[in-house]
């Protein structure tokens, strides 16, 4: 995977692509699951699913899509590419180093509308819907504050669920 420095707000990731998809013709559920391990709770996570042409050369401040830092220390979980702030915290702070935890970044897709939720662990936190003129091609990526061995993300995997088109009675 390849590795971009990204710069939001005062934080610095060091974020990768992981999975790309087309979601252009897409309505229903969109669920990305990897798992996690943390090094230390000194680093903040990031997770989003963006615009693959930003991923190839965009500007941080324009980044079309879902964005979220994670603080293993503290649980807060912040948006940071939708200016929402603070969407929640997970109760069970500080994520423990050294252990694999389930992480799952979903949102089901209505039109323009997305609807995300995450979840690690058994915790999930819902955020705000958005409304994005998506484009065709997105980019689940995940990263890390961490310069070196941050964390370890493996067995990645996206699962798309259509939703049934709509009947109408006359």
């Amino acid at each position: 995977m390849k590795i971009q420095p990204v710069k939001f707000g005062t934080d610095y990731f060091n974020i990768s692509r992981v999975i790309e998809t087309d979601i252009s013709s897409h309505e229903g559920d969109i669920m990305f699951e990897i798992e996690m391990q943390i090094r230390g709770v000194d680093q903040m996570l990031f997770a989003g699913f963006i615009q693959t042409h930003w991923f190839n050369g965009g500007h941080a401040e324009a980044t079309p899509g879902i964005g979220m830092s994670i603080d293993p220390a503290s649980g807060e979980v912040r948006d940071l590419l939708n200016d929402q702030g603070i969407v929640g915290y997970f109760e069970s702070a500080p994520v423990e180093s050294g252990i694999t935890h389930f992480f799952c970044l979903e949102t089901e897709k209505i039109g323009n509308v997305f609807l995300p939720k995450l979840t690690i662990g058994e915790e999930k936190i819902l955020y705000p819907a958005l409304y994005m003129e998506a484009g065709s091609m997105m980019s689940f990526v995940i990263g890390t504050t961490s310069k070196g061995k941050g964390a370890t993300f493996e067995n990645p995997h996206l699962q798309l669920t259509r939703r049934s088109p709509r009947v109408s009675a006359s």
